[in-house]
């Protein structure tokens, strides 16, 4: 398995943040993509013998409800390459804390928005309200 430098990786979260300005579908790719580089932050950092694995391990958690949640109703979701991975966290918790928030806002955004079914929407908050709580590991 081929591991990415942290700074690579930590650049890959910092566009996926960058992409996420304006009106965002928070069912869409760009919202899927950053989701997904966090969730694969958390599961790498979370790892056993990774600096601060037991913060990292209950984000993961929290962490991988909201993903299953929001991404279970999608057709055909969008998927990290097995290799993408950081190899620590020594720059990666600033830059995933970043992400997560700006994801719980837009997901926040969207349910008090029209853009969706009300059944969606409803799904978005609870995402949103997960993501929150997966921060809150990480402060």
């Amino acid at each position: 398995m081929l591991d990415v430098e942290d700074n690579t990786f930590v650049r890959l979260i910092n566009d996926a943040h960058s992409r996420l300005v304006g009106d965002v579908d928070p069912d869409g790719l760009h919202a899927q993509w950053a989701l997904l580089l966090v969730e694969r932050a958390a599961a790498v950092a979370s790892t056993p013998g990774c600096r601060g694995a037991d913060d990292w391990d209950f984000f993961a958690v929290a962490l991988g409800d909201a993903v299953a949640e929001l991404r279970a109703e999608l057709p055909d979701p969008a998927a990290v390459p097995s290799e993408v991975r950081p190899s620590s966290d020594q720059h990666l918790r600033p830059a995933t804390l970043g992400l997560v928030r700006k994801l719980a806002q837009i997901y926040t955004d969207g349910a008090a928005s029209n853009q969706a079914s009300p059944w969606r929407r409803l799904v978005w908050i609870r995402v949103a309200d997960l993501l929150d709580g997966a921060a809150r590991q990480l402060t």
